[in-house]
């Protein structure tokens, strides 16, 4: 990947969007110091994939039961 430091004061956001649309890595600088970095988007674009981890979590079967008022109030409510 490309990277190129672009001075704030000189750049424009489309130029901007432009470099990191073409791949480049653009390093933000203020004063010669850098201050931001904007990246490509490396995530693949598309659908999400259903069952990509199956089983991977699961739900109580008392999720939806109301939860005691011991709970809300302490201990020593009873």
């Amino acid at each position: 990947m490309t990277i190129k430091s672009i001075d704030l004061k000189t750049a424009t956001l489309n130029d901007l969007v432009d470099q990191v649309h073409q791949g480049v890595e653009v390093i933000l600088l203020e004063g010669g110091e850098p201050i931001a970095r904007l990246i490509p988007n490396l995530l693949p674009s598309g659908q999400r994939t259903p069952d990509l981890h199956p089983d991977s979590i699961w739900i109580s079967d008392d999720f939806d039961n109301e939860l005691p008022d011991e709970f809300w109030l302490g201990d020593d409510a009873a």
